[in-house]
């Protein structure tokens, strides 16, 4: 199904600016649909790979994923009771990461809390 855009684009390829000359470049692509990679932004591989450590945690012992990712969703895991993201935590979420958090803040706004 096209969007709203689409349908309106052979149309906007005609419009013309108040000089009278046209301000269509030649192509008119649709950039906010959510399909990053369908216009060559290549996966965010790291992310993923956390993630789906955190989603299966004995996933760290083996040797599918660099050892950031590992290291890195081990120190994740780690802020949680039981080392698991199915762990209950406080209404807030959980301290450690928040503590992270807020000494990222601190230190990206120069040190004002």
């Amino acid at each position: 199904m096209a969007s709203g855009f689409k349908k309106k684009s052979p149309e906007l390829t005609h419009m013309t600016g108040e000089n009278g000359t046209s301000w269509y470049s030649g192509e008119i692509s649709e950039n906010n649909h959510g399909d990053i990679q369908g216009f060559g932004q290549t996966p965010i591989t790291y992310i993923r790979q956390v993630a789906a450590i955190l989603q299966y945690p004995e996933l760290i012992n083996s040797n599918i994923f660099p050892e950031d990712a590992k290291i890195k969703a081990k120190r994740i895991l780690n802020a949680f009771p039981g080392a698991t993201m199915g762990s209950y935590t406080d209404g807030q979420g959980s301290f450690k990461i928040r503590e992270t958090i807020a000494k990222y803040i601190e230190e990206r706004d120069d040190g004002i809390p």
